[in-house]
């Protein structure tokens, strides 16, 4: 099992840097790893938007799993939340998710204090909780997906 998969990223589809280098190549690669002997992968998502593509990814083929949550350096996004919608709609994703039974983790979700320049400290701190939220509401069955760099 490959608990920590990062499928939606642009690599996958042959962009780098905001360069093509290559034609798309995902279901090659859980195809290649498949047939190796995995047999399950958790998408992780890292903010609303990738926590909805990877629940609707991973309901494709039954090997494959997704995580809800905001990375510690996207937690940014988190402070143009005035209403508190962003976490509810987290929420709603991650609800929706174990309903399918396709969400088997909240996050990835932590602290990132090697990285300040996409997110900084106070604010990947005072976002942290937030996770805790979508734990509860989801039923306290959740595992946290825990990220931890510097």
């Amino acid at each position: 099992i490959d608990i920590g998969a990062n499928l939606l990223d642009e690599m996958f589809k042959g962009n780098y840097h905001g360069s093509n280098k290559h034609p798309a190549d995902l279901q090659h690669v859980l195809d290649r790893a498949f047939s190796v002997g995995l047999t399950h992968i958790v998408c992780t998502a890292g903010n609303l938007k990738e926590s909805r593509d990877a629940l609707q990814f991973c309901q494709r083929d039954p090997r494959l799993y997704c995580t809800v949550g905001v990375h510690p350096t996207r937690t940014h996004e988190l402070n143009e939340d005035k209403t508190g919608r962003y976490v509810h709609e987290l929420i709603e994703v991650a609800k929706k998710g174990v309903q399918c039974g396709k969400v088997v983790a909240i996050g990835e979700c932590g602290l990132d204090f090697d990285r300040l320049q996409f997110s900084d400290q106070s604010t990947q701190l005072k976002h942290f909780e937030r996770h805790f939220e979508i734990f509860e509401q989801t039923g306290k069955i959740l595992p946290l997906f825990l990220h931890n760099r510097g």
